[in-house]
């Protein structure tokens, strides 16, 4: 929680207590029932308003099974301490207590990604059919095809919250490396103007069936490339090996470098563990696998599909 806000619940909270009849303007909040966050910030300028939240600073080489259960522990550290549900119904004058909202009532978006990556197939359990605490991922991609950060989509506004208040206090990590997260207000359009990936290399989305292939010397051709990985099953379907295109807003160009797109992520791996620093004209080759994304698909989309 923000110092601001904690200092109004607190305020409101010895008020609610005092025996004397505080005056209207003494108090932030109405004697009516509104969400709970436009009782603690009635202006709207210090809570977030948006259920993203973009994360910079990660690894490039940190999978989304890493991102999520480092968020996801750093939420369940704070559930012990109550988390604020903004958007909860609340009378502060008929309940001094604030809504507290529980991760009971969520699911781990880990399971979620495990049961995507195993072939079986199972009936879902009770807690797959509740929300996911984190409902999308996406990837942030420098101009020069590295991975940066990422942009999740938190199954509320109050879990936005609760990550930023919880950086006010003390230094985010993700895994052991300090990480900047801010809240983030998607748009698909929005997001495809930030992402080189998109922008520059018609609307490419990366996953773990991909790798990026550095230091390669002047004048490598994909048919070199190509040449490298002939052992490794390669994507059936588009492009199979792409030179990465991009520059930086002051004009730097990206260094040369290849995506290669694999059958599925096994094949990645296996090249990447097999070719890893090949000397290739007097360069070692650098290999390194895109993380997987949890894809937002909008409500609307949802629907249209069932």
């Amino acid at each position: 929680m923000s110092s601001k806000v904690t200092q109004t619940v607190e305020e409101e909270s010895s008020s609610s207590t005092n025996d004397e009849e505080p005056s209207p303007e003494s108090w932030m909040v109405q004697d009516r029932i509104l969400p709970c966050g436009e009782h603690l910030d009635p202006e709207g300028n210090m809570l977030p308003k948006s259920d993203w939240i973009k994360i910079l600073g990660t690894l490039p080489i940190g999978s989304l099974n890493h991102v999520l259960n480092s968020v996801e522990q750093i939420l369940q550290k704070e559930d012990t301490k109550g988390i604020i549900d903004l958007d909860a119904e609340w009378n502060p004058f008929v309940n001094a207590q604030v809504p507290i909202l529980s991760l009971d009532e969520y699911s781990s978006s880990l399971s979620s990604v495990s049961a995507s990556s195993s072939s079986s197939s199972s009936s879902p359990s009770l807690d797959e059919e509740k929300p996911k605490m984190i409902q999308a991922a996406h990837v942030v991609i420098s101009p020069f095809g590295r991975p940066t950060g990422w942009r999740l989509k938190l199954a509320n506004r109050s879990l936005v919250y609760t990550l930023l208040a919880r950086g006010e206090q003390m230094s985010l990590r993700i895994g052991w490396k300090v990480v900047q997260m801010s809240e983030y207000h998607y748009t698909q359009k929005g997001e495809e103007k930030e992402d080189p990936a998109f922008t520059f290399n018609h609307g490419l989305i990366v996953d773990d069936t991909m790798v990026r292939i550095e230091n390669c010397p002047v004048g490598t051709e994909p048919f070199h490339i190509r040449a490298i990985v002939s052992r490794y099953q390669l994507a059936s379907e588009g492009n199979t090996i792409l030179q990465w295109k991009g520059r930086t807003n002051d004009g730097k160009v990206s260094p040369l470098l290849y995506i290669v797109r694999f059958a599925d992520p096994s094949w990645a791996r296996a090249a990447i563990r097999e070719l890893q620093g090949l000397e290739f004209r007097g360069n070692s080759i650098k290999l390194i696998q895109y993380p997987n994304q949890i894809r937002y698909v909008p409500q609307e989309e949802m629907n249209e599909s069932l």
